[in-house]
């Protein structure tokens, strides 16, 4: 399905970008980056694509907020380069206890990543700022990168320093009705096409097509990996034939039907799956899978204004971002917090090692020392 949000930006990237139609191409982007990511979140507006690793579970409970108080607020930005802090990052990766980071640029009609040792160094450059995702396996040499538009996914495995597109067919539903998604694990990564119910799986260290037959149980529309596990899920409140989950942890063998609480929409970590519902006492229940359960068991009812906004920080914490209301959530308790972003901010990556977050949005690039509750400009 196409929206006039998604005609316009197919448009913009067809188009000679001119200074004028580079100020509307990006806002257009942040509304297909919207729809594109509410496939993958609880009920809307979380990135899709968020890149987290393990990280030490905080405490938090729901007797009121943290004693301290952040005092920064968001920066005008940061200069990029060897050495500096990437401006307003599209995405956001860990692997291991390094950050990486995707940022855009349309001047060199380009996409740069970057990776944060004890400074930021920027490792390669994609020829194209028509770009969503990117993901990168856990031995931090493998990289994936999702195209906004063609359906194109491109590959490094020099640790994002060079980079080459995947020779996938040509899509066959035409780029405004076709996408592919992608996921990353360990074993490598699976690409999903929607229109077709076809996906294909790449091993770390090459860029070979392997087919994987799809199951004929479910009615998926995107890939998300949890764990050793390769997972199909359903459009976001869509009318679907089947809202159930097909999982898969041996690429595609063998299939397994997994179903969900409500099609409230999936926000993966890296080993958890969480679901919101809407139920009649009017809280979002959300529920938990991980690969070493049954089924989904209940994470958390939420009182909240929607069902959507959430992102999830690892196995055991989510963030909350609807409008002005912004909280971090366990299965324990809430606490309210404040990132410094307008309301209306679009989140495009969240990323976490240890109590160390990351939050990448259209206009800044936040960080928390101290597992979410006090924020400040990435320094």
């Amino acid at each position: 399905m196409s929206n006039a949000l998604e005609d316009a930006l197919r448009g913009a990237f067809a188009a000679e970008v001119d200074v004028d139609t580079a100020r509307f191409a990006d806002g257009v982007r942040a509304g297909v980056r919207r729809r594109r990511q509410t496939r993958l979140a609880v009920a809307g507006t979380a990135a899709a694509a968020l890149a987290l690793a393990g990280a030490v579970a905080v405490g938090i409970g729901s007797s009121g907020d943290d004693e301290r108080r952040p005092t920064n607020h968001v920066s005008d930005g940061n200069t990029e380069g060897l050495g500096g802090v990437p401006d307003a990052p599209a995405s956001l990766a860990v692997a291991g206890d390094r950050l990486f980071a995707l940022v855009t640029d349309l001047e060199c009609d380009c996409s740069r990543v970057y990776r944060r040792d004890e400074r930021w160094i920027e490792l390669g450059e994609i020829p194209t700022w028509e770009v969503l995702r990117l993901q990168v396996a856990s031995n931090g040499t493998d990289a994936w990168v999702e195209g906004a538009s063609g359906g194109s996914i491109w590959a490094s495995h020099d640790g994002a320093r060079t980079w080459t597109t995947l020779d996938l067919p040509p899509l066959r539903g035409g780029e405004q009705e076709d996408q592919r998604t992608l996921a990353v694990n360990d074993d490598g990564a699976m690409v999903f096409q929607d229109s077709t119910d076809e996906a294909w799986f790449v091993s770390p260290g090459s860029d070979e097509l392997t087919p994987v037959a799809v199951s004929d149980d479910v009615d998926p529309s995107a890939v998300v990996a949890v764990g050793d596990a390769f997972v199909l899920v359903p459009a976001l409140h869509a009318e679907v034939d089947s809202t159930d989950l097909a999982v898969t942890r041996d690429l595609g063998e063998t299939w397994s039907t997994l179903p969900q609480p409500c099609n409230g929409g999936a926000v993966s970590s890296t080993g958890a799956l969480f679901v919101g519902c809407t139920e009649d006492d009017g809280k979002v229940h959300i529920s938990r899978w991980r690969p070493e359960q049954a089924g989904f068991e209940p994470f958390r009812a939420v009182a909240t204004a929607a069902n959507d906004g959430y992102a999830a920080i690892d196995d055991d914490r989510l963030m909350l971002r609807l409008r002005d209301d912004e909280r971090l959530i366990t299965a324990d308790g809430e606490q309210a917090i404040t990132t410094y972003l307008p309301p209306d901010e679009v989140t495009r990556g969240l990323a976490a090692i240890g109590d160390h977050l990351w939050l990448a949005a259209f206009g800044a690039f936040q960080e928390s020392l101290d597992g979410g509750r006090t924020w400040r400009p990435v320094r």
